[in-house]
């Protein structure tokens, strides 16, 4: 894994015909390249140390460029500083909006348009070697991996000597997914962004494509009250807990709660639930998802007049009946006015009026259409 981001090092370097440096998050030297020529002599205690000198740190600090490299996600220029800190070209490596660490390189050259794509190309796959290269060394997490990943689906899992989850009442947190690459390094991004936070050892691990945690049902670093209070105000994802639970048997069955509530979470725009604030949700869904199969004619020439871009009337009659029939509730939900959506409810009432007459009828209406919008929009 080291040897990967000396070439990725390597690969800067002979984009900018400079010497580089890439450091982690915490300002750690872990791979540099080959090239020697016009380095300052900040450069070469940063690679003798392993670690930007503290009085480098602190002129950085001091003039905002830490601060910038914690929110940018674009390259940027660092003039000189002194005559032992020449200017800089930093890219900051980031995976799903995440700070992993960045790129240091020695240049006094131009930044154009060409230029900072293919930086932030190379910085891309670069920030995943970086986050890879974490989870790696992260032996005791390796383990803890694959134990968390055992509880969750039912398995066997070793004993309590080994590793230990929450004793009393808890919850499994379904958390969004971030990066492109695999679910693995979504772990390593959450893992990294909890320990930051203060939550020494993250329970984590990934099953079926989702990154989960188990959580006890308190405040706290590591609690759920805690991640809730992350996740509306500096979390890189949305998350989605569970019902809380008291025993491990029941871990499997609060997984998949987890997920589809995260799924619902994401459907109402928030950034944060659990299963008992979006249960309605989570079922009219899964509903949706097991009748979005069949054809029902009459409904389905209200999509093709949506289609044709006429009035929305599939949009408005599920709109409608989402606000419980309340005609202004609906129009508000549409940005229309109100008149506007009693003329559609007319013409609507003309093409399928003898669907919807039965509050058993509208509810099928209502599931149908949110599966068919559900298929539509994945």
């Amino acid at each position: 894994m080291h040897q990967g981001l000396f070439a990725m090092a390597d690969a800067f370097a002979a984009i900018l015909g400079a010497p580089v440096t890439i450091e982690d998050a915490h300002s750690r030297v872990v791979a540099y390249s080959a090239t020697t020529d016009d380095v300052d002599s900040a450069r070469t205690s940063t690679i003798m140390s392993r670690a930007v000198p503290p009085t480098v740190l602190r002129r950085l600090r001091a003039t905002g460029v830490l601060k910038r490299l914690a929110h940018d996600a674009r390259p940027f220029i660092v003039p000189a500083l002194e005559p032992t800190f020449l200017q800089r070209l930093v890219v900051p490596l980031r995976v799903g909006g995440q700070a992993v660490g960045s790129v240091w390189a020695i240049w006094d050259g131009t930044l154009d348009a060409q230029l900072e794509t293919q930086l932030t190309t190379t910085g891309a796959a670069a920030a995943l070697s970086l986050v890879q290269l974490n989870a790696s060394r992260d032996v005791a997490g390796r383990h803890s991996l694959a134990s968390i990943r055992a509880a969750l689906r039912g398995e066997r899992f070793g004993t309590p000597s080994e590793w230990e989850l929450p004793s009393h009442a808890k919850r499994v947190v379904a958390l969004q997914r971030l990066s492109r690459a695999s679910p693995a390094d979504d772990v390593a991004v959450w893992r990294s962004f909890f320990r930051k936070k203060s939550w020494p050892q993250p329970m984590l691990a990934d099953v079926d494509g989702f990154t989960f945690a188990i959580v006890p049902e308190r405040s706290g670093p590591g609690g759920w009250e805690w991640l809730r209070d992350l996740a509306r105000t500096s979390a890189p994802g949305r998350m989605a807990a569970s019902s809380t639970i008291s025993d491990n048997d029941s871990l499997p069955a609060a997984r998949l709660e987890a997920a589809e509530t995260l799924n619902a979470v994401c459907a109402l725009g928030r950034s944060v639930g659990t299963y008992d604030e979006v249960w309605d949700t989570v079922v009219l869904r899964r509903a949706a998802a097991a009748v979005a199969p069949l054809q029902h004619r009459p409904f389905r020439e209200l999509l093709r007049t949506d289609a044709r871009g006429k009035p929305p009337l599939a949009a408005t009659l599920r709109a409608w009946l989402d606000c419980g029939g309340d005609l202004k509730e609906a129009a508000a939900t549409l940005h229309t006015h109100p008149n506007t959506v009693r003329h559609r409810l007319k013409k609507i009432d003309q093409l399928v009026g003898a669907d919807v007459q039965t509050y058993s009828q509208r509810v099928a209406a209502l599931v149908l259409l949110r599966g068919w919008d559900d298929t539509q929009s994945t």
